[in-house]
């Protein structure tokens, strides 16, 4: 049986008062935008913070998250189904020390 896997991205926006500003996260770009798993099967994901120009973020990190209980995903990106469903994956563009504002984007493919 197919475990149809469902991307969701989520982009943090940073910004600083004492310094000049880092250049701010404006969307962050995964691949694949999703697709089926077997139960038990893995697909890695990959991402990237990108600003307004489209140019990757220095000093930008990504954080890897699903919803539900239908699987697992790794530091890494790497997606593992556990159970018949939909999965939602989150990739969460960051970078430490600097004061976060949120907005976010989804995408989904069965």
């Amino acid at each position: 049986m197919l475990l149809p896997a469902l991307l969701s991205l989520v982009v943090l926006q940073q910004s600083t008062s004492t310094t000049a500003p880092p250049s701010q996260i404006a969307k962050v770009e995964v691949q694949p935008s999703g697709g089926e798993v077997p139960i038990g099967g893995k697909m890695t994901f990959t991402a990237r913070a990108l600003d307004a120009s489209g140019q990757p973020v220095l000093g930008a990190e990504i954080g890897w998250f699903v919803g539900g209980d239908v699987g697992a995903v790794d530091s890494t990106g790497e997606f593992t189904g556990g159970y018949q469903g939909y999965a939602r994956v989150t990739a969460v563009g960051f970078v430490r020390g600097v004061r976060e504002a949120r907005s976010s984007v989804q995408r989904s493919s069965t």
